[in-house]
């Protein structure tokens, strides 16, 4: 109890940006928060940045401009990052399923995105960062890297490591990647 005390003394600011901003409010990702960690009817939020701490990175990403400001103020100490003072365009429905020590520097990320901890994504020697599409899962471990463009529906296996453009509706493992699974059929395509 103790806990969440010192985040509402803490956090009351990040609360009220929450509750001026409509938009951040009716993200799915906050709302499912919520449903998960309604313990304390009332201190949802409160309860959800004292358990989670990993969602404020996902929150200063939503605040845009304000969220650099917080960024500076609250850092998070989680050893997850969404690349900081960037607008990197996130869609609703992400989903960090123990981000621990993922860095996500993407172009940008389409809907229904979810990651596990230890996935890189970022750029290469290209300079140049990756486009995520919807309904992305990438899994523990994975590396994707450079100005590639990951098509929706895409899986991504766990320590995989993805240079080349994948396609749509793919399931990819390995290093190098390969594609073993296209449009529900069974294939070994190396990227």
């Amino acid at each position: 109890m103790f806990k969440y005390i010192i985040s509402i003394l803490v956090n009351w600011p990040l609360y009220v940006a929450l509750k001026l901003m409509a938009d951040v409010r009716k993200d799915p990702y906050t709302r499912l928060w919520y449903q998960d960690l309604a313990v304390f009817p009332g201190m949802g939020f409160f309860h959800l940045l004292a358990k989670r701490p990993y969602y404020r990175e996902v929150l200063y990403n939503r605040l845009k401009r304000v969220g650099s400001v917080f960024r500076m103020l609250y850092p998070s100490y989680t050893h997850f990052a969404i690349k900081p003072y960037k607008r990197l365009k996130i869609g609703g429905g992400i989903w960090l399923d123990h981000p621990f020590c993922t860095r996500m520097g993407a172009t940008s990320i389409g809907s229904n995105f979810k990651v596990k901890q230890l996935v890189t994504i970022g750029k290469n020697a290209d300079m140049k960062e990756p486009v995520i599409g919807n309904n992305v899962f990438i899994g523990a471990g994975a590396v994707v890297c450079g100005g590639i463009t990951i098509g929706d529906n895409v899986q991504i296996g766990a320590n995989a490591v993805v240079m080349k453009d994948v396609p749509a509706n793919c399931t990819v493992i390995g290093n190098p990647a390969v594609i073993i699974k296209k449009d529900d059929e069974r294939v070994n395509i190396p990227l």
